[in-house]
């Protein structure tokens, strides 16, 4: 969804939000030594999958049978993400030249992973001995508020830009995971929750995390005669990863800039298609 809409003459609004689902059932795929397409590189290959009573035959090199392992779901997982990702702004006109924008966006993002293991015995050395559950919840919230209000104006042959304006900003993650490898027998899919587990097998895990930003800036540009460009910036920046005796830093900066493509002794020459001379300084944290 991405709109934008003049609502008034002094008032200009939209949005873009786009959501994202993502729904799969699949067998372990990236591991060298325990996925199936690994297995099958790695399997005998002059060892039939299955005997003349229709059995499925263990290979000698102890990976175990990749065709075996399909048939029987022995590696089935499952993984869901929702995610969301947007922002909507209004901008207004407040008199000639005078704007104020505010915009607001972020994204969400839900994620659920499991993977379930029955018990199974296919030749010594390729078994297991009790269903195994493993599962995932992550939460991954990022958002950003932006104010800014800006004055553009040209008198004669020089040209001014001043903005101010503020950033907020927050970002928080969240997982929790959970496995289990004392299950009951029965592979029924309702056994495969972990209250259908045994408390001594829980191995349970997680962690958390966030940072918040705010910030206050401004910014004044001076052109002349298209040549000569002037900008001084300063901004004030409060982090939750700064130090405890340093939550805000003050960081200006200032640049100066020469066109010297748009001088009368250059603009002529046709090897030169843009040429301009900048020096700056400030100062980061």
């Amino acid at each position: 969804l991405d709109t934008k809409l003049k609502a008034k003459d002094w008032l200009t609004v939209g949005e873009n939000i786009q959501i994202a689902l993502n729904d799969r059932d699949f067998v372990e795929e990236n591991n060298w030594y325990h996925g199936i397409v690994s297995r099958a590189i790695l399997a005998d290959p002059i060892t039939p999958v299955k005997d003349e009573n229709g059995e499925f035959v263990p290979l000698v090199n102890g990976n175990g049978n990749p065709v075996a392992r399909l048939d029987e779901g022995l590696m089935d997982q499952t993984s869901k993400n929702t995610k969301i990702v947007g922002n909507v702004f209004a901008e207004f006109s407040i008199i000639e030249g005078l704007k104020f924008k505010s915009t607001f966006g972020g994204e969400i993002s839900l994620d659920e992973y499991k993977s379930y293991v029955p018990a199974y015995q296919f030749s010594v050395g390729d078994g297991n001995a009790s269903p195994q559950l493993f599962q995932n919840f992550g939460k991954n919230i990022y958002w950003q508020w932006e104010n800014y209000l800006t004055y553009k104006k040209t008198i004669d042959i020089h040209d001014f830009t001043v903005m101010v304006g503020s950033s907020a900003t927050l970002w928080e993650y969240y997982n929790l995971s959970g496995e289990n490898k004392v299950g009951p027998s029965n592979p029924s899919e309702s056994l495969q929750y972990f209250d259908r587990f045994s408390r001594s097998g829980d191995v349970l895990g997680g962690e958390a995390n966030h940072s918040a930003m705010y910030s206050l800036l401004g910014r004044a540009n001076y052109k002349l005669l298209d040549k000569y460009l002037i900008t001084a910036t300063v901004r004030r920046d409060g982090s939750s990863t700064f130090g405890n005796d340093y939550k805000f830093g003050l960081f200006p900066s200032f640049a100066f800039a020469w066109k010297l493509k748009n001088e009368a002794f250059i603009e002529d020459i046709a090897l030169i298609s843009d040429l301009k001379f900048r020096v700056g300084w400030g100062e980061i944290g």
